[in-house]
């Protein structure tokens, strides 16, 4: 695709998902590729076995692109509904029914690379708090944020000054939400404009998600164009998330992470709609993650 002539933005490319990628040597160790702590869910909709689950997947995609350790804390009430997903996902209770603020999730955030927030949460006083509460302290020790859903409301709230790793992944009607206005289909500037104001103002990586996909700092701006409509479906946005985690944990910067996380969905969303059609689910995404992955890594 050829931007238009004057556009202050560029495409991410191979080269930019090779250096993204992984590199591992022989002493490597799950500790030493970074760790991911994901909170989400809520027991008060009736979906709350699809929050359970969505939460579980944002760990195994994760987990896919790179990240050694990953754990997921859901409330207690859809525990057992999240650990049923996959073996290979560590879940723990936090809460009852509603997330809470805790001890051990702030020990755990203080320890980790990335914490992942917000699929499931709501906009009750106390989700809002706790994520409050959790953005803060992920803010104090450095660790990387990745905020969707419920968690931009919380994201926009705080009143400090946000570090540039904090990334938010607003669909459009999610971004209109959080600027207060609507955000314009085309043309492709105007929407560059709206994304980069909104990365400025708050401080954040933004990725406003759609057929083209906008990063941004407020400062630099990448553009992901999707060969296929294929992820427009439930779910495909939380494995993003957890993609993007991954690409974070493993030492990137958030707008290299949220560029090549978003280029890495899309690539698969294309492969797959050769093989499916429009019939694709969120569990594919992650299923086919290693064999495009793959053709991007580093050895040695």
């Amino acid at each position: 695709m050829a931007l238009p002539r004057g556009l202050r933005a560029s495409l991410i490319t191979a080269g930019d998902m090779r250096k993204a990628a992984a590199k591992r040597d022989e002493e490597s160790d799950k500790y030493g590729h970074g760790t991911v702590v994901i909170v989400g869910g809520s027991s008060r909709y009736f979906g709350a076995p699809v929050l359970a689950t969505n939460s579980a997947m944002q760990c195994i995609a994760a987990l896919r692109v790179g990240a050694g350790h990953v754990r997921c804390y859901v409330p207690r009430s859809i525990l057992d509904l999240a650990r049923s997903f996959s073996p290979n996902a560590i879940v723990e209770g936090l809460g009852k029914s509603l997330i809470t603020f805790s001890p051990v999730v702030k020990r755990d955030i203080e320890r980790s690379s990335v914490l992942v927030l917000g699929m499931g949460i709501g906009y009750s006083a106390q989700e809002q708090e706790a994520s409050r509460k959790m953005i803060l302290c992920a803010m104090e020790s450095g660790t990387k944020v990745v905020a969707d859903a419920g968690a931009m409301a919380a994201v926009k709230a705080m009143t400090m000054p946000i570090p540039s790793n904090v990334v938010i992944t607003p669909h459009e009607k999610e971004l209109s939400r959080f600027t207060g206005f609507a955000i314009p289909k085309e043309p492709i500037r105007r929407r560059i404009a709206i994304a980069k104001a909104a990365a400025q103002e708050h401080g954040v990586t933004l990725v406003l998600k759609g057929h083209t996909t906008i990063i941004t700092d407020g400062k630099n701006t990448r553009l992901n164009v999707a060969r296929t409509p294929a992820l427009a479906t439930m779910g495909t946005g939380d494995v993003l998330c957890g993609i993007i985690a991954g690409y974070a944990a493993i030492g990137n910067s958030a707008i290299d992470a949220a560029a090549a996380g978003v280029r890495l969905h899309s690539l698969i969303g294309d492969t797959l709609y050769g093989k499916m059609g429009n019939h694709i689910i969120a569990t594919d995404v992650i299923d086919a993650i290693p064999a495009v992955a793959r053709k991007f890594e580093r050895y040695g």
